[in-house]
């Protein structure tokens, strides 16, 4: 059964967004990086979509398709250069970025209605990170009085919203569905949740850091 247009478009709406909320972070720590930062992006999601039109996904369970980006990430934590710039993104954006996440739920909803997913995967079943997206817009307007992140609040939501990430992962991962492995779909796997992923790792190591 195919998906439908209307929500095909609705998810590559949600990858636009996702894209435009990594890239005004990016502009933000540095002006000039944000095309390149573009470029890049745009190319890895040709990549995917290439992939998956090729079946190479096929025989892997979706969350592989993220392992490259989020290795990149994690390695951007390490690298004394790439680690100055991932402190200097603000960490409102980041956060706000979390919004996302609940376009990606009401997508993956309409999934499950066309019966090409589990409604085990959704926020009908055992998924919720809806809240993590209903929650973002609060946390990225009240949890920065006078411009200063709320390190106390804002380290518990993470970790939280941390924590439905890696449980839905973990679901996706044993339940193999394969439409995630198409396109547009293995967007999710292989750019919305790195992205997402990537967004608390910065924040956590960055407030806790401050913590310290």
């Amino acid at each position: 059964m195919d998906a439908g247009i209307p929500l095909v478009v609705g998810f590559v709406l949600v990858v636009v967004a996702t894209l435009g909320f990594a890239a005004s972070a990016v502009r933000a720590a540095s002006p000039r990086a944000r095309a390149p930062f573009l470029v890049v992006a745009c190319a890895w999601l040709g990549v995917l979509a290439l992939l998956a039109w090729r079946g190479v996904f096929d025989q892997l369970p979706p969350p592989a398709a993220g392992v490259p980006l989020l290795t990149l990430i994690i390695l951007a934590q390490i690298v004394p250069g790439a680690r100055r710039f991932c402190d200097r993104l603000p960490i409102p954006t980041l956060t706000y970025l979390h919004v996302v996440r609940s376009g990606v739920e009401f997508c993956l909803f309409g999934l499950a209605m066309a019966h090409l997913l589990s409604s085990d995967l959704t926020f009908a079943g055992s998924n919720y990170d809806i809240v993590v997206g209903f929650t973002a817009p609060m946390f990225g307007n009240l949890a920065f009085p006078g411009g200063r992140p709320a390190r106390g609040p804002l380290i518990i939501w993470n970790l939280v919203a941390l924590g439905f990430l890696v449980h839905v992962v973990a679901q996706v991962a044993s339940a193999q569905p394969h439409v995630i492995l198409t396109w547009p779909w293995i967007w999710l796997p292989g750019f919305v949740v790195p992205i997402v992923a990537g967004a608390h790792l910065i924040t956590l190591r960055r407030l806790i850091a401050q913590k310290r």
